[in-house]
């Protein structure tokens, strides 16, 4: 073989192994590099997985406080509502004794009182109300009458014995008081079925 042919053989050869040998660096390189970018990915995922269990618990707890702070809010919301239409109630029967069928509601509510207590012999009432009280249980058993009450209406009986029953305005309000919230808690959700408690007092008390 001439020494010319010789060094192009060997060139050849020389070009084709660095080519082989580039060709089997860069698949080393590239294998290398893919589990690289592997182990990153799978690391930066255990990261976040990491950091979401360890913000979960404060992220509870803070989901926990707002619904607290809502419901101590709704709950107060709900008391200052039921307190501004007891107002509304309270201010009305304060002006019971105004109303055209007054004597009628008084003397249903002693009637009430005596029926519930059949010996009384006492009627007490408010000082407004003694003169009305007498002319109402005028021709009826005797009954003594202290004026001794200091109330929007009504009357409390006793028998000298010590049993009373009481039926006046701020004990018929009282004795109210559960179904006047159940009503506000009503009107809060926006039922109209407690529209009808939103009225004035009706012109006959029973």
């Amino acid at each position: 073989m001439a020494l010319h042919d010789l060094l192009a053989a060997i060139e050849a050869d020389a070009t084709a192994e660095a080519a082989r040998l580039r060709a089997g660096h860069q698949a080393a390189a590239d294998t290398i590099l893919g589990r690289a970018r592997d182990e990153a990915a799978e690391r930066q995922a255990a990261a976040v997985s990491a950091a979401e269990r360890a913000e979960r618990p404060a992220a509870e707890l803070r989901l926990a406080e707002a619904r607290d702070a809502a419901s101590t809010r709704l709950r107060r919301a709900h008391e200052a509502a039921y307190q501004r239409i007891a107002s509304d109630v309270r201010d009305q029967l304060q002006q019971i004794r105004r109303r055209g069928d007054y004597p009628q509601i008084l003397a249903a509510w002693v009637s009430e009182a005596r029926a519930t207590l059949p010996g009384a012999t006492v009627v007490q009432v408010d000082p407004a109300d003694e003169a009305l009280t007498r002319r109402l249980l005028a021709g009826q058993a005797p009954m003594r009458i202290e004026p001794v009450l200091s109330c929007a209406g009504g009357a409390t009986v006793s028998d000298g014995a010590g049993a009373t029953v009481t039926n006046t305005v701020e004990g018929r309000l009282a004795a109210a008081e559960p179904a006047l919230r159940a009503v506000t808690g009503r009107l809060l959700r926006d039922d109209p079925e407690a529209c009808p408690a939103t009225r004035p007092i009706p012109e006959a008390v029973p």
